[in-house]
């Protein structure tokens, strides 16, 4: 085991498989047409750990694990209990450690369950998408309704007490109704945490080629302020602009995201961050193929991932990105010291996005308004006009 960072830290691990493609997800995703290969995959992500926390000088303590995907739960628990030991040997735990496994209902085996928990995999985070099996239907999702709430409730029954329910709108076919529906069971189940999407259509995906017949913006808009409402009313907390939760069901690996963390990322097309020795800030992305990245990885002279550089022009713009979807916001000092961008060098810009009606500060933090976060782009596009210069810079 390593010795622990100052700061604890967070671990993505991605998992690239699905048994369908979704026609709405651009995330790095497989259909699984053959064998799942579960132990080569897991004993080239443990390779993974490994380089990655040398290239990345990283000693490190964990405070977050997120199993992401594609489906993870198509892997067994052995292959997850193999995957944790190694992280452990690697790395120091936080004694409140979250760590998450997605999950897609109708996939693997009810007793599963009992083994994630008992391996320490203490929240899940399943991708209901909506509770109508005509709408599932519609955007290629193979379990239905029920299965959903099956799962939730054997989550329960298990032991999990830290779940989140991931809920669509704006979806094809979706009318006013169904969306109500979709709510109301929702809200019954009474999940921790809920994770609200509006659909976007995103380039490279099925949807992209061929859009689908989608509700009118009015409709999608009103879906949108309905659920923060009922969600709000049912005792739930919006901290991000997609994120509610019950009070203390926060989720803390994607906080450390939105909070501009580091992160450690392994797995095919896993992105991750870190701070260097200077303090200059680096993201990196593994090799997306899953193939061409298990043999990258095990292959001591192919390089399975690419390094850049956060440019001094984008280091501000990458930190708001990522600030600015959050309810809190930001202190002038933590742009300071995360960015080292001192706030007299940009005060006129945010006086023209708080003049807009973007913006706001409340007891020393900046944060986005209700305006802000529904436009989002443009808010940072007053952000993309001007760049610190470099010996702004080099104050960090």
């Amino acid at each position: 085991m390593r010795n622990a960072a100052t700061h604890p830290t967070s671990l993505y691990v991605h998992f690239p498989w699905c048994q369908s493609k979704c026609p709405y997800c651009d995330f790095n995703s497989y259909k699984l047409n053959k064998r799942l290969p579960a132990s080569e995959y897991i004993s080239t992500l443990i390779v993974d750990l490994k380089k990655t926390l040398t290239f990345s000088n990283s000693s490190l303590e964990l405070k977050s694990i997120y199993f992401g995907g594609g489906t993870p739960n198509l892997f067994p628990p052995d292959a997850f209990k193999t995957l944790l030991d190694n992280i452990h040997e690697e790395c120091n735990f936080t004694d409140d450690i979250e760590i998450t496994l997605e999950m897609n209902p109708g996939i693997g085996q009810p007793d599963n369950l009992e083994r994630y928990l008992a391996l320490g995999i203490n929240r899940l985070s399943v991708g209901a998408q909506t509770f109508s099996k005509k709408i599932l239907n519609n955007i290629g999702r193979l379990h239905n309704e029920n299965q959903t709430i099956q799962l939730y409730k054997q989550a329960k029954k298990t032991g999990f007490e830290n779940i989140n329910l991931d809920l669509m709108f704006g979806l094809p076919g979706q009318t006013s109704s169904q969306f109500d529906h979709d709510l109301r069971q929702l809200v019954d189940l009474s999940p921790e945490h809920i994770s609200f999407y509006e659909l976007t259509i995103e380039a490279g995906t099925q949807y992209y080629l061929k859009k689908p017949d989608l509700p009118d913006h009015e409709i999608i808009w009103s879906m949108h302020d309905q659920g923060k409402n009922v969600f709000e009313q049912a005792g739930y907390q919006q901290y991000e602009i997609s994120a509610f939760s019950k009070p203390g069901f926060q989720c803390v690996h994607n906080l450390n995201y939105w909070l501009y963390g580091d992160f450690v990322a392994i797995g095919a097309g896993a992105h991750g961050k870190y701070t260097g020795p200077t303090r200059d800030i680096f993201r990196y992305v593994k090799k997306s193929n899953p193939k061409r990245y298990m043999d990258a990885v095990m292959n001591t002279e192919d390089q399975f991932f690419s390094t850049e550089k956060v440019s001094n022009r984008t280091l501000m713009i990458d930190f708001l990105m990522n600030y600015l979807r959050t309810k809190s916001g930001f202190t002038e000092q933590e742009l300071l010291h995360k960015t080292g961008v001192p706030f007299n060098t940009v005060s006129d810009l945010f006086a023209q996005a708080k003049s807009q009606g973007l913006l706001q500060k409340q007891h020393n933090q900046w944060s986005s308004t209700s305006k802000g976060h529904q436009f989002l782009n443009d808010l940072l596009l007053l952000f993309t006009v001007t760049a610190p210069d470099q010996s702004t810079l080099d104050s960090r």
